[in-house]
């Protein structure tokens, strides 16, 4: 259990510096093909997660992503999980700042301010 606090709070606060010290924002792209090798129920998480940021979406996408984090994969797919998660957090504030209600709502929910 102290493992799996360790690494949210390493994702946590990666996610915090990442995205409030870049210019630029944070980073929109990921390798989507590092789950390609996954286990079948690993991957299917990550295709999950994938379809609801495809459709626009990031705020499930998050939900199952946090989901995917709890579980044991490499560190090349540790390093894409956060990308993704850093990619969909962008998007949903961008959609909560154009005022759309899920976003808020799903904001909210995920514990953003």
């Amino acid at each position: 259990m102290t493992f799996l606090l360790e690494r949210l709070w390493v994702f946590a606060l990666a996610a915090i510096l990442l995205g409030g010290c870049s210019k630029s924002g944070p980073t929109t792209s990921f390798d989507a093909k590092a789950f390609d090798s996954a286990p079948p129920a690993v991957k299917q998480v990550w295709d999950d997660a994938m379809a609801a940021s495809a459709n626009n979406d990031p705020g499930q996408a998050i939900s199952i992503l946090r989901i995917l984090s709890r579980q044991q994969i490499s560190q090349e797919q540790q390093k894409t999980l956060f990308d993704a998660i850093v990619a969909n957090e962008a998007k949903l504030r961008e959609n909560a700042k154009k005022g759309d209600p899920t976003a808020v709502k799903a904001m909210e929910s995920l514990g953003y301010h």
